[in-house]
């Protein structure tokens, strides 16, 4: 059972790496026991024992292996690690950054300065902006307002669907006496239907099959369906004849018969 020691320090007499290889073999441990401990590579071990310099990372990453191993085999890691980047500095090879600096040669601004980046959130502001400001020099420079224009055609449409609505005949007018009109449908398939209820404008509905649904009017009912017996019609709580002879779309007109 290895026993850590806190009170051990390496010595100015060994080396670190020799004093951390001196420890790991005092303990009984292999280096891929201790690698498994410690997540630290097999290589990497064993470069810090052998002072492989060459063959380990940057200083920053050196010193935080060498206070993991460190402080795993009971030393102070962080004091082993400080020792052993002075050898390394020391050495035949030190960092390449650190060789610049001691060379006198000051690095250039562009080797010193990061290449810049910009989000994306800006660049897709920046190209929405744009596309904003083109727009709208375009409709300054032509007078043209894209609100009226799209206002302008939605009242064309209408127009255009109630004219088609009024202007043509229908195909079945019954005229009924009563307090109101009420029209049910049991859809038998999908279809689609027009409606104008009192005169009032046209409004565009979808149904699927197996759908009900009830229009009531208190004095003109006007429909269109787009399919022939697409639904089972009761007026005013009789069965009303869906003219399934007609082909394509017809409309349905229903008035109140005059009072007496």
């Amino acid at each position: 059972m290895r026993v850590k020691d806190k009170n051990n320090h390496p010595t100015e007499q060994k080396v670190v790496g020799s004093h951390l290889k001196h420890l790991r073999e005092e303990q009984g441990l292999s280096y891929e026991e201790v690698s498994t401990e410690t997540k630290i590579s097999v290589s990497n071990l064993k470069a810090m024992e052998a002072h492989d310099f060459a063959n380990l990372p940057a200083d920053t990453f050196t010193r935080g292996l060498l206070t993991l191993y460190g402080n795993f085999l009971g030393i102070d890691g962080q004091l082993a690690a400080n020792r052993f980047i002075k050898e390394r500095n020391n050495g035949k090879k030190p960092d390449r950054f650190n060789k610049t600096l001691m060379s006198g040669h000051s690095l250039a601004p562009k080797k010193l300065a990061e290449p810049s980046h910009i989000p994306s959130a800006t660049v897709a502001a920046f190209l929405l902006a744009l596309i904003a400001l083109t727009f709208t020099g375009f409709c300054l420079y032509t007078s043209w307002n894209p609100f009226a224009f799209f206002t302008n055609t939605t009242k064309d449409i209408t127009s255009t669907i109630m004219a088609a609505f009024d202007d043509s005949p229908p195909s079945v007018i019954e005229t009924i006496e009563g307090d109101q009109i009420l029209l049910k449908a049991h859809f038998l398939d999908n279809a689609s239907v027009e409606v104008s209820i009192d005169d009032q404008p046209t409004v565009h509905q979808e149904f699927i099959k197996n759908k009900k649904t009830e229009w009531r009017a208190s004095s003109r009912l006007l429909l269109r369906f787009s399919e022939p017996a697409s639904a089972k019609l009761t007026l005013n709580g009789k069965p009303f004849p869906f003219d399934d002879t007609h082909s394509g779309e017809f409309q349905l007109q229903l008035k109140k018969g005059l009072e007496k």
